[in-house]
């Protein structure tokens, strides 16, 4: 069982509803958490592959899909083409990156910590960066900018340092 009070410290007790939802038997189950104004109730994912599919999964594919965009040697004409466009394309794409990077490594148990999992998606997403723009550079039509890099990084640290704040609202 996983232990959910942690999360909410001095007010919830732990129990198991025994409640099995779909996926197989004990893949999903539903905890109850009794916080003092009522229960609420969490799907826990047991399976360890299927919640590091559910986890990395989206983080997995959308860097793949940068890839491939990476990949094509030339981009349909009717962008536009205004100057510093690509850099806001760059930092919208890794702000992206950033925040589903940061959705991994916050649910990861081997990253306690908010600091950790900062760090972790800020040198995982400035790495993968760092490899797009060097892919970049085998591709015929397209070259490598460390510019491109910069706003990259940006985006991905602007993402991670504004997650929760973006999902989990101001605390008061």
């Amino acid at each position: 069982m996983v232990d959910l009070a942690a999360r909410l410290p001095g007010r919830a007790a732990r129990f198991d509803s025994g409640r099995k939802s779909g996926g197989g038997p004990h893949r999903i189950r539903d905890i109850g958490i009794n916080c003092g104004k009522g229960e609420i109730v969490a799907r826990v994912i047991r399976n360890r592959f299927l919640k590091w599919l559910y986890l990395g999964g989206p983080a997995i594919a959308y860097a793949s899909l940068i890839f491939y965009l990476s990949s094509l040697s030339r981009f349909p004409e009717e962008l536009p083409s205004f100057f510093g466009f690509d850099k806001i394309i760059h930092f919208i794409e890794y702000f992206v990156l950033g925040i589903l990077l940061y959705r991994w490594f916050s649910n990861v148990e081997m990253l306690p910590g908010k600091r950790r999992v900062l760090i972790t998606t800020l040198f995982v997403g400035i790495m993968y960066a760092f490899t797009d723009e060097w892919h970049q550079s085998f591709v015929p039509g397209r070259d490598s900018s460390l510019f491109d890099v910069l706003f990259d990084s940006i985006g991905v640290a602007a993402a991670s340092s504004s997650f929760s704040f973006l999902f989990h609202g101001v605390k008061k």
